[in-house]
């Protein structure tokens, strides 16, 4: 056990370096120079000494691998640094968003689990129905819809539409329900067939057929026995 968490965290850390390396040359590579752009929301002269010079108090003339092994090195300490944007400490900022993030997220994987469950199961025991060819339908469409575009999308509908949300500013609960229906959708639309596919795995299993023969409902069936089991791939995603 000891030796599987540790490839765990050792992959982990791998992910998380790759990932911010990526990220790293992505907005070295986006259009537009960083200190000029900087220098002139700053009311600055953008002559060609001046963006020099301010290039260098930032650091940005030094190499790409020089400058990520700075970031990374402040990084593992905590220290992201100061916003170009803002000037506050990047720490302090997210940790002023963390609260909101936190929330969001745990609204969105609550509705995830309600309705990848449901749908699931209710595609699992009848397989080849009209429910489960919809929901596999449905979950295709899903799948391949950006998730920023189903936001806008609902937004429209249910908040400029029907007005039922606030489009901006709202901070109630009430607020929550669209941000986080909208990441709900798209993450249940995998998981539900997944829940859906184990469940039929589940349910050709000699210890089922053998709970049925003994005249278990199919309530007790699914619940105490082929659920239970279903759900193992779906706790470790």
């Amino acid at each position: 056990m000891l030796k599987v968490i540790a490839q765990r965290l050792f992959w982990l850390a791998f992910t998380l370096l790759g990932v911010s390396f990526l990220c790293f040359c992505l907005s070295h590579l986006s259009p537009g120079e960083t200190g000029d752009m900087l220098l002139r929301q700053s009311g600055g002269v953008t002559s060609s000494e001046s963006a020099q010079r301010f290039r260098q108090s930032l650091g940005l003339d030094d190499p790409l691998l020089v400058r990520y092994g700075r970031w990374l090195g402040k990084a593992v300490r905590l220290d992201f640094g100061e916003s170009f944007a803002t000037g506050e400490p990047v720490g302090r900022e997210m940790l002023r968003r963390l609260p909101a993030t936190l929330k969001l997220t745990v609204a969105a994987f609550g509705l995830m689990l309600v309705i990848s469950l449901a749908v699931g199961v209710a595609s699992g025991l009848k397989p080849g129905g009209l429910f489960d060819h919809a929901a596999r339908v449905v979950s295709t469409v899903l799948v391949a819809l950006p998730n920023y575009w189903l936001g806008i999308l609902l937004l429209f509908v249910f908040a400029v539409h029907w007005k039922f949300f606030h489009v901006v500013g709202g901070t109630g609960l009430r607020d929550l329900v669209l941000p986080a229906f909208t990441l709900a959708l798209g993450m249940s639309a995998f998981y539900g067939r997944m829940v859906r596919e184990r469940l039929l795995e589940v349910m050709s299993q000699d210890y089922i057929r053998t709970a049925q023969a003994k005249g278990l409902s199919t309530g007790v069936v699914l619940y105490r026995h082929a659920l239970i089991n279903a759900l193992i791939p779906l706790l470790n995603l």
